[in-house]
């Protein structure tokens, strides 16, 4: 090939190649969009057509969720209730199923959660109850690592105390019945034998329990009875009188000594038999006072019928939030908020005044009316124009007012009720005035 050939082949190509770096110049300055970039603007397009649609399908969650939270799982009229509204936002049902499938996902797992704090909740009480401070503080780690709030597990643990209440109520009526009867009868004849089952069928006790009772209360008694028959038996030792200390036949040639032997007294003898016996009468006496200051229960015969239960029992329940009365007094274990820059210190007494409806009956709680008693740790004036009505405020707070309202959350988290054998704090006694001896000495 000629040198001028492949001069008219370069000018020939020429034009070619600067076609194709122009088009790559271009290509640079404007790429083509990518498939994903693609992908996203019709996604855009679609959400902006189907706007509305996904707004109706936001209110049917709502009205699902709503329904759940009345009953679940759903009754037969809250179906039907959904479908119309699904009709009416015009949903089709494949992007309903979804939604229902994820909404009961998350409510299965609330009450999975629920049941697991239950759980833990009966086997505290079940080592011990009342609940002693180191289990309480178990029970709030366990609330804390399930993520449950306060109002969801105050209905379990009001349904559990409740319930062990009644039951520990049961087993102090039988033990009564039990301890009348023996009064009349011991051992037992089997129509007694009948009317304690009777008994302990309508009070739905079991045989163990029942027979730990019986075991308890006859013990008991044999160890009264034994005490008593030590005491009627006792008897004191008898003072020997004295005999003459020398002798003659160990004194040889020697004048035994005349030698007045002491008289004894034999008239405290007597007197020593019969303080034994009003003492043995007086712990009989005690002994049978005490069985006879329980509720009388009508003596199991073959003839009568069986009393439903009794309707006093011997001993003061366990005084908890759950019957929580009139009179008695809550101390407060930590600071409580009242807002306004008020505040409840540690350690305020508050008297329970009446129990008051929750206007929110679905929280499960209630609300209480208490009055703030005196702390003499922290007193401060509550009404200036009575100084000695005092009342537990904080030095750089505002006075409290003479009433507060707290909820039964608020007070089972941060107060203890005190027991009835516990003084009242909340009780001001009056003291007598004081009077001068009069001067009697002679002027």
């Amino acid at each position: 090939m000629s040198y001028t050939s492949s001069s008219a082949h370069r000018r020939a190509c020429k034009p070619n190649l600067n076609q194709a770096l122009s088009k790559t110049r271009v290509a640079r300055k404007h790429p083509q969009p990518s498939s994903d970039f693609s992908r996203d603007v019709e996604k855009g397009k679609w959400f902006a057509k189907n706007l509305t649609y996904i707004q109706k399908l936001q209110q049917y969650e709502q009205a699902f969720t709503r329904a759940t939270q009345q009953q679940y799982p759903l009754n037969t009229t809250q179906r039907n209730q959904l479908r119309q509204e699904q009709q009416r936002l015009g949903i089709k049902n494949e992007d309903v199923a979804p939604i229902e499938a994820r909404v009961r996902a998350e409510i299965e797992a609330y009450l999975q959660k629920l049941q697991q704090y239950e759980e833990a909740f009966t086997r505290a009480t079940q080592q011990q109850y009342p609940l002693s401070a180191t289990q309480r503080n178990q029970l709030r780690q366990e609330q804390q690592v399930l993520g449950l709030k306060d109002e969801n597990i105050a209905p379990i643990e009001n349904r559990i105390q409740v319930e062990i209440e009644a039951y520990v109520q049961k087993l102090e009526q039988y033990e009564q019945a039990l301890i009348q009867t023996i009064e009349h009868e011991y051992p037992f004849s089997e129509e007694v034998r009948k009317e304690l089952k009777r008994y302990q069928q309508i009070l739905e006790l079991g045989d163990e329990e029942v027979a730990e009772i019986e075991e308890k209360v006859v013990r008991q008694i044999e160890i009264n009875q034994t005490q008593i028959q030590l005491l009627s038996t006792f008897e004191p030792p008898e003072i020997a009188t004295q005999s003459p200390i020398f002798s003659s036949q160990f004194v040889s040639n020697q004048k035994t000594p005349k030698i007045k032997p002491v008289k004894t007294n034999e008239s405290l003898i007597p007197s020593i038999v019969a303080l034994l016996l009003i003492v043995v009468s007086g712990i009989f006496g005690l002994f049978v006072k005490q069985l006879r200051s329980q509720p009388v229960l009508p003596i199991f015969s073959s003839n009568s019928t069986p009393t439903p239960s009794p309707t006093v029992s011997a001993t003061q329940p366990q005084r908890t939030l759950a019957n929580l009365s009139p009179g008695w007094v809550i101390k407060t274990n930590n600071d409580i908020s009242l807002g306004n820059n008020q505040s409840l210190p540690r350690g305020t007494f508050l008297e329970v005044i009446e129990k008051k409806s929750n206007p929110n009956p679905a929280s499960g709680s209630f609300l209480v009316s208490m009055r703030v008693c005196a702390n003499k740790s922290t007193q401060t004036p509550a009404n200036p124009n009575n100084p000695a009505v005092t009342t537990s405020v904080p030095a750089n707070s505002k006075p409290l007012p003479a009433t507060v309202l707290l909820n039964s959350s608020q007070v089972n988290r941060f107060g203890i009720v005190l027991q009835s054998d516990a003084p009242n704090p909340c009780r001001t006694v009056t003291q007598p005035p004081v009077t001068e001896p009069s001067d009697t000495s002679p002027t």
